[in-house]
Protein backbone atom coordinates (compact mmCIF):
# COMPACT_ATOMS: atom_id res chain seq x y z
CA UNK A 1 0.00 0.00 0.00
CA UNK A 2 1.60 3.26 -1.03
CA UNK A 3 -0.71 5.58 0.89
CA UNK A 4 1.24 6.06 4.09
CA UNK A 5 4.48 4.30 3.24
CA UNK A 6 7.37 4.88 5.67
CA UNK A 7 10.90 5.88 4.73
CA UNK A 8 12.06 2.29 5.42
CA UNK A 9 13.14 0.02 2.57
CA UNK A 10 10.00 -1.25 0.85
CA UNK A 11 8.89 -2.69 -2.43
CA UNK A 12 6.92 -0.79 -5.02
CA UNK A 13 3.22 -0.55 -4.07
CA UNK A 14 1.00 -3.03 -5.93
CA UNK A 15 -2.73 -3.74 -6.11
CA UNK A 16 -4.06 -6.64 -4.01
CA UNK A 17 -7.15 -7.48 -1.98
CA UNK A 18 -8.10 -9.68 0.99
CA UNK A 19 -11.26 -10.50 2.89
CA UNK A 20 -11.52 -11.59 6.52
CA UNK A 21 -14.63 -13.48 7.64
CA UNK A 22 -15.33 -14.26 11.30
CA UNK A 23 -17.33 -17.16 12.75
CA UNK A 24 -20.56 -15.14 12.51
CA UNK A 25 -20.13 -14.76 8.75
CA UNK A 26 -19.31 -11.06 9.00
CA UNK A 27 -16.79 -10.13 6.31
CA UNK A 28 -14.34 -7.24 6.28
CA UNK A 29 -12.09 -6.15 3.42
CA UNK A 30 -8.96 -4.00 3.36
CA UNK A 31 -11.15 -0.91 3.09
CA UNK A 32 -12.61 -1.83 6.51
CA UNK A 33 -9.18 -2.34 8.09
CA UNK A 34 -6.85 0.32 9.42
CA UNK A 35 -3.55 0.68 7.55
CA UNK A 36 -0.69 0.95 10.04
CA UNK A 37 2.48 2.48 8.61
CA UNK A 38 5.48 1.11 10.51
CA UNK A 39 9.18 0.45 10.11
CA UNK A 40 11.80 -1.58 11.97
CA UNK A 41 15.40 -0.41 12.07
CA UNK A 42 18.71 -2.13 12.88
CA UNK A 43 18.87 -0.08 16.07
CA UNK A 44 15.46 -1.50 17.12
CA UNK A 45 16.41 -5.15 16.73
CA UNK A 46 20.20 -4.93 17.21
CA UNK A 47 20.84 -6.87 14.00
CA UNK A 48 23.02 -6.03 11.00
CA UNK A 49 20.40 -5.96 8.24
CA UNK A 50 22.61 -4.62 5.44
CA UNK A 51 25.83 -6.53 6.23
CA UNK A 52 28.03 -3.50 6.91
CA UNK A 53 29.12 -4.73 10.37
CA UNK A 54 27.02 -2.12 12.21
CA UNK A 55 23.92 -3.49 13.94
CA UNK A 56 22.85 -0.18 15.52
CA UNK A 57 22.23 2.06 12.51
CA UNK A 58 18.93 3.94 13.04
CA UNK A 59 18.87 4.79 9.31
CA UNK A 60 18.81 1.20 7.99
CA UNK A 61 15.13 0.28 8.23
CA UNK A 62 12.57 -2.03 6.65
CA UNK A 63 8.99 -1.00 6.09
CA UNK A 64 6.75 -3.37 8.10
CA UNK A 65 3.44 -1.64 7.44
CA UNK A 66 0.32 -3.77 7.82
CA UNK A 67 -3.47 -3.77 8.08
CA UNK A 68 -5.35 -4.09 11.36
CA UNK A 69 -8.76 -5.78 11.45
CA UNK A 70 -10.82 -5.26 14.62
CA UNK A 71 -14.12 -6.43 16.09
CA UNK A 72 -13.81 -9.98 14.83
CA UNK A 73 -16.08 -12.46 16.62
CA UNK A 74 -14.26 -15.00 18.78
CA UNK A 75 -13.80 -18.29 16.93
CA UNK A 76 -12.85 -19.44 13.46
CA UNK A 77 -11.56 -16.76 11.09
CA UNK A 78 -11.08 -17.18 7.34
CA UNK A 79 -8.69 -14.93 5.46
CA UNK A 80 -8.89 -15.06 1.66
CA UNK A 81 -6.62 -13.38 -0.82
CA UNK A 82 -9.26 -12.27 -3.31
CA UNK A 83 -6.87 -10.44 -5.66
CA UNK A 84 -3.18 -11.33 -5.62
CA UNK A 85 -0.68 -8.81 -6.97
CA UNK A 86 -0.23 -9.09 -10.74
CA UNK A 87 2.35 -11.80 -11.50
CA UNK A 88 2.17 -13.36 -8.04
CA UNK A 89 0.23 -16.19 -6.40
CA UNK A 90 -0.52 -17.31 -2.85
CA UNK A 91 2.43 -19.21 -1.42
CA UNK A 92 2.32 -19.70 2.32
CA UNK A 93 1.56 -18.03 5.66
CA UNK A 94 3.19 -17.43 9.02
CA UNK A 95 1.81 -16.23 12.35
CA UNK A 96 3.63 -14.13 14.90
CA UNK A 97 4.29 -14.28 17.72
CA UNK A 98 5.85 -17.69 17.10
CA UNK A 99 3.85 -19.24 19.96
CA UNK A 100 0.77 -19.02 17.70
CA UNK A 101 2.28 -21.16 14.93
CA UNK A 102 0.34 -24.29 14.06
CA UNK A 103 3.12 -26.72 14.96
CA UNK A 104 3.80 -28.99 17.92
CA UNK A 105 2.62 -28.00 21.36
CA UNK A 106 2.22 -24.35 20.31
CA UNK A 107 -0.67 -24.99 17.94
CA UNK A 108 -3.03 -22.63 19.76
CA UNK A 109 -4.72 -21.26 16.64
CA UNK A 110 -5.03 -24.36 14.45
CA UNK A 111 -3.86 -22.14 11.59
CA UNK A 112 -3.84 -23.79 8.20
CA UNK A 113 -4.03 -22.77 4.54
CA UNK A 114 -5.03 -24.08 1.15
CA UNK A 115 -2.81 -22.47 -1.46
CA UNK A 116 -5.03 -23.35 -4.43
CA UNK A 117 -7.90 -21.30 -2.95
CA UNK A 118 -5.65 -18.63 -1.36
CA UNK A 119 -7.38 -19.23 1.97
CA UNK A 120 -6.09 -19.25 5.56
CA UNK A 121 -8.17 -20.47 8.50
CA UNK A 122 -7.38 -19.96 12.16
CA UNK A 123 -9.07 -19.65 15.53
CA UNK A 124 -7.95 -16.93 17.94
CA UNK A 125 -10.08 -18.26 20.83
CA UNK A 126 -6.95 -19.54 22.60
CA UNK A 127 -4.99 -16.31 22.15
CA UNK A 128 -4.87 -14.54 25.51
CA UNK A 129 -3.91 -11.05 24.29
CA UNK A 130 -6.54 -10.88 21.52
CA UNK A 131 -3.95 -10.20 18.82
CA UNK A 132 -2.09 -12.10 16.13
CA UNK A 133 -0.04 -11.02 13.14
CA UNK A 134 -0.73 -13.04 10.01
CA UNK A 135 1.91 -12.81 7.27
CA UNK A 136 0.84 -13.89 3.79
CA UNK A 137 3.68 -14.69 1.40
CA UNK A 138 3.05 -14.68 -2.33
CA UNK A 139 5.39 -16.43 -4.73
CA UNK A 140 6.27 -15.16 -8.16
CA UNK A 141 4.25 -16.86 -10.91
CA UNK A 142 6.60 -18.84 -13.11
CA UNK A 143 6.17 -22.19 -14.86
CA UNK A 144 8.44 -23.81 -12.25
CA UNK A 145 6.38 -22.57 -9.28
CA UNK A 146 2.79 -22.42 -10.49
CA UNK A 147 1.69 -25.63 -8.73
CA UNK A 148 1.35 -25.71 -4.95
CA UNK A 149 0.09 -28.71 -3.02
CA UNK A 150 -3.22 -28.53 -1.15
CA UNK A 151 -1.60 -30.35 1.78
CA UNK A 152 -1.75 -28.57 5.15
CA UNK A 153 0.74 -25.80 5.77
CA UNK A 154 3.13 -28.01 7.76
CA UNK A 155 3.73 -30.04 4.59
CA UNK A 156 4.53 -26.84 2.72
CA UNK A 157 7.02 -25.42 5.25
CA UNK A 158 9.85 -25.92 2.77
CA UNK A 159 8.11 -23.51 0.38
CA UNK A 160 8.80 -20.65 2.78
CA UNK A 161 12.52 -21.41 2.65
CA UNK A 162 12.40 -21.71 -1.14
CA UNK A 163 10.43 -18.47 -1.44
CA UNK A 164 13.60 -16.41 -1.38
CA UNK A 165 14.76 -18.21 -4.52
CA UNK A 166 11.61 -17.42 -6.48
CA UNK A 167 10.77 -14.02 -5.05
CA UNK A 168 8.35 -13.14 -2.28
CA UNK A 169 5.69 -10.53 -1.78
CA UNK A 170 4.39 -10.32 1.76
CA UNK A 171 1.39 -8.66 3.35
CA UNK A 172 0.99 -8.37 7.10
CA UNK A 173 -2.30 -8.41 8.98
CA UNK A 174 -2.99 -7.81 12.62
CA UNK A 175 -6.12 -9.61 13.67
CA UNK A 176 -7.91 -8.63 16.87
CA UNK A 177 -10.83 -10.58 18.13
CA UNK A 178 -13.78 -8.91 19.76
CA UNK A 179 -14.03 -9.47 23.48
CA UNK A 180 -17.57 -9.94 24.71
Amino acid sequence: DGGDITDGNAGTPVDFAFSVTDKNGDTQTLSDAKFMAAKLCESDIHRDANGDGNSEDPNVCLDISHYVFTNLAVGKITVKETTPPNGWRFGTMLLTPKALQATGDDATTGADFVASTSTVTLDLSGDTDNQAMLHIYNFEKTPATDTVSDEPSSANAALLALGGLFGLFAVGFALRRQTI
